[in-house]
This record gives C-alpha cells, sequence and structure tokens, in this order.
C-alpha cells in the first residue's frame, strides 16, 4: 500500500458584477438620476487533501477545507429625490455612495470535510462512491440588526462505469449538490447585475438531485465520442418577488432582499453530445446539446412555470484548427445557440434601457416572465495562431477577427408605445444588438 498527504491550496477567490447607468441630464438643482449595482464576494480558504491506496484495487481520497466569505452585495437605485451633486465630480460622488452603502453586507463561514473511494470490482466494473459534509454559518449585518443563521451540508454520489470494450464504456451516477450561496438576477438581457447573497432563513441552500447517464467510445487517439444526458431537480431557488425590483440607499440590504425574495423550484433536462478528431496536421471538435431549464415560483403573480434566464434549447459549436507550419495553425470557431428568453417591456417614451424596470416607477411588461424569446445567436471567429518558444518562454500570437461575417446578434428587445411608432403598421419592436465585426489581435509570454 502507498499513502500520502499535501496542502492543495491556500487562495483567494474573488467573483465581481459591476455595472452603472447614469442619466447625466442634470436638472436645475443639479439633481441627477443613477442607478449602479457594483456586487461581489471575496473568498478566502485553505483546503488539505488527502490520498490513500489500498492494494491496486482501492484509492481513497479525503479532505478537509475552511473558507471564510464576505459578501458586498452593493445594490443602490438613486433618484433625482436623494441625492443633489456637483455635476463636475458627478462620478467621484457615486463610488462614495457606494462605499457607504458597503457597510451593509453579510459574512459566512464553511467548515467542511469529504471522502471518496474509487474502487476497481473488476476488469469491467469500476465503483466511485463519496460524501461531501459541511456546516456554513452566516451573518447578515446593517446598523439595526444581525441576522445569523446555520446550515449543515451534506452531498452524497455514487457512480458506476461498465467497459463494454477497450474503447467503449457506459458510466451511470447520481449526487446530491447543496449551494449555500445565490444570485438575485436584476436583468435578464445580459447586464453584470447580479447580487450575491449568502443561504439565510428565508433562503435556505439549494439543493439538487442529479442523474447522469454516458456512454463514451475512442479510437486509437484519433477519434473520441461522448453521448450524454441527464435530470436535474432543483428546490430552494430564490427570486425577487417584484421579478426586477432592488434596495436602494435608504434600505439596509440585509433586510430588504430577505423580506422580497420567494422560494421556487426548478427543472432541467439535456442531452449532449461530444466528438473530437484529431491527425498530424488536423484536429476538430463538436459540441451540440439539447438543454431545457425552467423555474417553478407560485407566489410570482400566479405564474407557476417559466423558462429559465438561460434556457436556450439548443447550442452547437464548431471548432477547426489546420496546422501550416510546425509553429503556426490557422482555426476557426462557429457558435450557435437559441435566443435567450426575456420579460418583453412596452417603451413609452423613447428612453428604455434594460435598468429602466429597476427603477421606482417601473415600465410595463408586455409578456410573463421570460416568455418573449430573442432571435437565435450565432457567430464565426477565425485567425491565425503562432507558438513558439525562446529559452524558457512560450509566446503566442493571436491574429484574427471576431464575429467574421458582422451578424448583429440580437441583446434586447423593447416594444414601442404606438405613438412612438414613425408610420402606421411599422414593427413595434425595436432590437438592440451587440458588437459587429472586430480584429483581434493578442500576443502572450507563458513562463
Amino acid at each position: 500500500s502507498y499513502s500520502g498527504f499535501g496542502v492543495k491550496s491556500v487562495f483567494r477567490q474573488s467573483f465581481y458584477s459591476s455595472f452603472w447607468d447614469e442619466f447625466d441630464e442634470f436638472i436645475e438643482d443639479e439633481s441627477a438620476s443613477v442607478f449602479a449595482v457594483d456586487s461581489g464576494v471575496d473568498d478566502y480558504g485553505i483546503d488539505y487533501d488527502f490520498d490513500y491506496y489500498l492494494g491496486k484495487k482501492h484509492h481513497l481520497t479525503f479532505g478537509a477545507g475552511f473558507h471564510f466569505m464576505k459578501f458586498k452585495p452593493g445594490a443602490v437605485q438613486i433618484t433625482d429625490e436623494i441625492i443633489e451633486i456637483d455635476p463636475l465630480d458627478s462620478d467621484f460622488y457615486y463610488i462614495d455612495i457606494v462605499d457607504e452603502f458597503y457597510d451593509n453586507q453579510s459574512d459566512a463561514n464553511e467548515i467542511h470535510f469529504y471522502a471518496n473511494e474509487n474502487y476497481s470490482y473488476s476488469k469491467k466494473i469500476n465503483l466511485n462512491i463519496g460524501a461531501r459534509v459541511g456546516l456554513f454559518h452566516s451573518r447578515s449585518l446593517d446598523s439595526l440588526v444581525s441576522l445569523e443563521n446555520d446550515f449543515f451540508l451534506f452531498q452524497p454520489k455514487i457512480a458506476v462505469q461498465y467497459k463494454v470494450a477497450s474503447n467503449f464504456s457506459m458510466t451511470a451516477s447520481a449526487e446530491k449538490i447543496e449551494q449555500p450561496v445565490h444570485i438575485i438576477t436584476l436583468s435578464d438581457v445580459g447586464f453584470p447585475t447580479d447580487l450575491w447573497v449568502p443561504a439565510s432563513g428565508r433562503a435556505k441552500p439549494q439543493v439538487a438531485d442529479q442523474f447522469n447517464l454516458s456512454f463514451h467510445y475512442n479510437k486509437s487517439d484519433r477519434v473520441d465520442v461522448k453521448v450524454s444526458g441527464y435530470v436535474k431537480n432543483t428546490a430552494n431557488l430564490i427570486r425577487d418577488i417584484d421579478e426586477l425590483s432592488i434596495p436602494t440607499l435608504n434600505q439596509p440590504l440585509s433586510d430588504v432582499w430577505q423580506e422580497y425574495v420567494v422560494a421556487g423550484t426548478g427543472k432541467s433536462r439535456g442531452l449532449e453530445l461530444e466528438m473530437e478528431y484529431q491527425s498530424k496536421r488536423f484536429r476538430g471538435d463538436l459540441a451540440y446539446a439539447y438543454i431545457k431549464t425552467t423555474r417553478n415560483f407560485v407566489d410570482i403573480d400566479s405564474i407557476s412555470s417559466f423558462p429559465f434566464r438561460y434556457d436556450q434549447p439548443h447550442s452547437l459549436a464548431l471548432n477547426g484548427y489546420f496546422k501550416l507550419t510546425p509553429k503556426i495553425w490557422a482555426y476557426a470557431n462557429w457558435q450557435f445557440t437559441s435566443g435567450i428568453p426575456q420579460t418583453l417591456f412596452l417603451d413609452e417614451t423613447g428612453n428604455y434601457n434594460p435598468t429602466s424596470a429597476n427603477s421606482e416607477d417601473p415600465v410595463e411588461p408586455l409578456s410573463t416572465i421570460n416568455g418573449h424569446r430573442l432571435p437565435n445567436f450565432h457567430r464565426l471567429d477565425a485567425g491565425f495562431l503562432a507558438t513558439f518558444k525562446k529559452g524558457n518562454l512560450t509566446h503566442e500570437l493571436n491574429v484574427g477577427v471576431q464575429n467574421a461575417y458582422n451578424r448583429r446578434n440580437v441583446w434586447y428587445e423593447v416594444q414601442l408605445e404606438q405613438s412612438l411608432l414613425d408610420e402606421p403598421g411599422e414593427d413595434p419592436i425595436v432590437q438592440r444588438t451587440g458588437l459587429p465585426i472586430l480584429p483581434v489581435v493578442r500576443y502572450q509570454i507563458e513562463f
């Protein structure tokens, strides 16, 4: 037998989502209307992992870890009734407000232990079984109240692999996942306006049961094919009752978000196909997925089920690389996805943007939640990649083009009020599109 152990990682991991929407049309008293979201998580942790081998059939891994997390939800909605600002120094003032609002933050501690056994029952059957247990303590702070919650997390898993032949296998697995960190989504069109918050009394840790079945085939290191399917049922998802409303500067965040969220469930079903091929001068891969994801919140306007923000039933990626010389490759990458679902709103002023739904006087929704789907997304990226070594350094130069055929993919859509149309019978749906064709030049050095 053989045993060994070591420290796996000591790290700081940060996740930040930041968005600002300034309206710089100052009125007579030098007030302004500003919407801002600056949200993030600082994650400090240490993890220990151990390996233990007992003969050729058993491989046991186990370990423990401790993490400290600091949440800065930092949602701010400022209107002209709240502040008066100096137009010459407005940016600085906005930053001061966000920094001040960060006093209303949360922190959490998590300690966890895990063990995983990989057992080779025979030449054809391999068993993997394990579990992760943890204790999660969250604390939400503001000047008036301190809310503390404790949660016990238990996440078992099991997987069985059967080798039908030397190059063909099938695997079935089941696992339970518990996630004590939530994301409150404030926009369905891609703005980075998500708020990171810890699990609490009103928002217990997310719980998901997932079942997978996959088939894997490879041939002489040149062809690799994998087909898999999964079913995932999730509970304790959270969403704002008003769909897109947020706390303001006058409302301590640790009070507000817990007061105005409801819990729901989710379902996800998917089939995935992955294919890879490589030869001396060419390598390519194809990835296709059909996935349906829905959410169920019975407390939101009597709507029981609606598509998830990232419900994109069809996705396809094609990547190809051709070796021109020992150091230069030509590449082309094409991707396609179904359009994302969004809530369609009515623009009565002609000045709508997605953060308008977060204002104190929100615009009127015309569809159910995520009941309007955008056009399909697709684009082609192509170029040349040169790689060479000099001494101990590896140099990489990428010269190409992004969105080669200038596809104007739609970012979001809004329906104009009839009085804003130029001509009777004109299509009232207005599209806001993303970036056009762009050159790409990237130089990278690896030590």
